[in-house]
Order: structure tokens, then C-alpha cells, then sequence
């Protein structure tokens, strides 16, 4: 008979859907604007004033917002705002600027970027013609920001960022740490005795925190989820994880992770069940965890 075959996903394939990689992270100057048109009006419109503006900034499912200068035509934001990029062809980075008002803000100026041409040159820094207005431009300086899987830049990387030891948790990256959360073990049972948890696990390096999902009455919670956190100085810095009962709010045990771990670690990588401290004596949380170092390469 006619045999159907059937394509296996490979198991690199498996490994890059359950630990997806960004292509790049786009590190985006917000710097300036010039010759804004001047939307808010006086005397029924016979005093043609200031606009407020603030711009909105997109790269796939992250947005980012800026502050609003008061009453300024060309206003300074002097703001950064990192981005990852995945492989889509046609990403772009898209661009919006406000007046904002009481009522509705008035639009004043649009742009959109290529991520692919970025890419290209490494490094952009120029004023860009605002769309769909009659005047006004922007100046942005856009650096494309390879993954490493190395060390070997890491120092040089610190200093261009200017990585200090009194803020440990702001500022630019340096570094962005990939997590994949697969499952835990032998969780201790909730309050009542017998009980299973509702296990969730709060994930957090300084003031970045995220969440899993919450999986319901089980000592035996498998996960799949991936999450990723930028990093300012990984030399001096831990991951924290800590997994919580979510129907007690209470916890079943946590973990720490110095990131310089991962620094000697072969590829940057770790993946391993880890024990888990102020929780039963066997239970544990399996984890993938990896660093890559942000480097702005030369063209």
C-alpha cells in the first residue's frame, strides 16, 4: 500500500522551540526631535503654541514608552530601551510620536525601520524624516548587539556600559541570561497534610521579576516555559527563584544562582536539576539556563 511519511521534528529543532535563542537585541537610543509641529492652540487658534511630546516605540510584542517634554518643539529624551529580536524576516522598529493633551493626543510623526538594514551596518546613528506629517525629525543611534557565547568580550563590554558596582541592577546590559523552566520534583505537600500545592515560581535578577504559570494540585508541576532577563553585570548578580504555593501564598522552597556560575560554565550553559533550599528533602527544580554576552561588533 502507499506508505505516508511523516517529517520527524529533529531534535535540534525541539531544543530551539524549547530554548529559543534571540537573533539580536536592539538597543535603541531615544535621543532627540527637531522642528515638532506645534499642536496645542490658544485664542480659538489665533496663538499657535507648544506641543507635549512623547514617542512610542515598538519592536514586535514590546513597547516602550517615553517621557513627556512639556511644551518643547525640540525635545531632548536622551532614553534607552532594549529590545530582542527573534528570526522574523521583516521585524521592524516602529515608531510613533504624541502630543499628549487632556481630551486625545495629537499625532505628530511616525517612522519605520528596517531591523534587517540595522543589522546590516551594526550601528546608526542619524537624524531620520518623520512620516506622515508635514515636518519634523529624529534623531535615534540603533545598535545591533550579537549573542556571545563566550567571555572573551565580556570585560570590554562592561566598561563601553560603563557597569558599575553601586548599581548593580540599572543601566544598560551587558549580558542577557535565556531561562527554561521544565518541571520540579517532590514538592512538599501545601498546608493541610496530604495536600498538593499549587505550585508557581517567582523568578527574579535585582528589580526584574517574572512569573510561571500556575499549575494546579500537584508536587510534580512540569512547566515548559522560557523566559529571559537582561543583565547589567552578571559578574555581581543572582538569579533567584522561589517556587509558592499559590492557594497558601506560601513557599515550597527556593534556589539562588550567582550568574558568575555561569561565566565558567562550558558555553555559558547550565542544565541540571537543582536542589532546592527550605523544602523537602528531595525535591528539586530542573532548569536550562544560559548567558550570552551583548557585543557590538565592528562592520
Amino acid at each position: 500500500g502507499n506508505r505516508i511519511t511523516v517529517p520527524l521534528v529533529s531534535e535540534v529543532q525541539i531544543a530551539q522551540l524549547r530554548f529559543p535563542v534571540p537573533k539580536g537585541v536592539l538597543r535603541i537610543h531615544f535621543i532627540e526631535a527637531q522642528d515638532l509641529q506645534g499642536k496645542d492652540t490658544y485664542l480659538k487658534g489665533l496663538v499657535k503654541g507648544k506641543s507635549d511630546p512623547y514617542g512610542i516605540i515598538r519592536v514586535g510584542n514590546q513597547i516602550f514608552q517615553s517621557r513627556v517634554i512639556k511644551e518643547n518643539l525640540s525635545p531632548k529624551w536622551n532614553e534607552v530601551y532594549e529590545a530582542l529580536v527573534y528570526e522574523h524576516p521583516g521585524q521592524e522598529l516602529e515608531i510613533e510620536l504624541f502630543d499628549e493633551d487632556p481630551d486625545k493626543d495629537d499625532f505628530l510623526g511616525s517612522l519605520m525601520i528596517d531591523l534587517i538594514e540595522v543589522e546590516k551596518e551594526r550601528l546608526l546613528d542619524e537624524w531620520f524624516t518623520l512620516d506622515e506629517v508635514p515636518k519634523g525629525k529624529l534623531h535615534l543611534r540603533l545598535e545591533w548587539l550579537t549573542l556571545m557565547p563566550n567571555v572573551s568580550n565580556l570585560d570590554k563590554v562592561l566598561t563601553d556600559i560603563k557597569a558599575d558596582k553601586d548599581q548593580a541592577n540599572d543601566g544598560l546590559s551587558s549580558a542577557l541570561l535565556i531561562l527554561y523552566l521544565d518541571s520540579a520534583r517532590n514538592l512538599p505537600s501545601g498546608k493541610k497534610i496530604s495536600s498538593n500545592p499549587n505550585p508557581v515560581v517567582q523568578m527574579s535578577v535585582g528589580h526584574k521579576a517574572q512569573e510561571s504559570k500556575i499549575r494546579y494540585k500537584t508536587n510534580e508541576p512540569v512547566w515548559e516555559e522560557n523566559f529571559t532577563f537582561f543583565i547589567h553585570n552578571p559578574k555581581r548578580q543572582d538569579l533567584e527563584v522561589e517556587v509558592r504555593d499559590e492557594q497558601h501564598q506560601c513557599s515550597l522552597g527556593n534556589l539562588k544562582v550567582p550568574l558568575s556560575q555561569l561565566l565558567t560554565s562550558e558555553d555559558m550553559t547550565v542544565s541540571q536539576r537543582f536542589q532546592l533550599s527550605n523544602s523537602g528533602p528531595n525535591s528539586t527544580i530542573k532548569m536550562k539556563i544560559a548567558l550570552r554576552v551583548l557585543h557590538l561588533e565592528k562592520r
